[in-house]
């Protein structure tokens, strides 16, 4: 069998990129909000449009670094939800 630890410090398993949206609430959101991107988008000149790409590109930068942080955090307390049950 397969280590499960050893495959996420090799850097095989990598669960962020495995995700799935299975709501279909989230698909309609983000559906509804690529729509209305493209909307003001076609508002603005070339020249805001760039800036405007330019700076959701550098949220869209650190996007992966919140989502990993928010991870850990859960992963740590749900590990002393177990410890806590398992020792008290």
């Amino acid at each position: 069998m397969k280590s499960v630890l050893t495959d996420l410090y090799n850097g095989e398993l990598c669960p962020s990129e495995q995700s799935k949206v299975i709501l279909k609430a989230v698909t309609e959101h983000r559906d509804s909000l690529r729509i209305d991107d493209e909307i003001f988008k076609n508002k603005l000149n070339d020249e805001l449009k760039y800036e405007f790409e330019s700076l959701m590109s550098k949220h869209y930068c650190i996007w992966p670094d919140e989502i990993a942080e928010i991870f850990a955090e859960g992963f740590s307390l749900g590990l002393r939800i177990m410890i806590e049950a398992t020792y008290n």
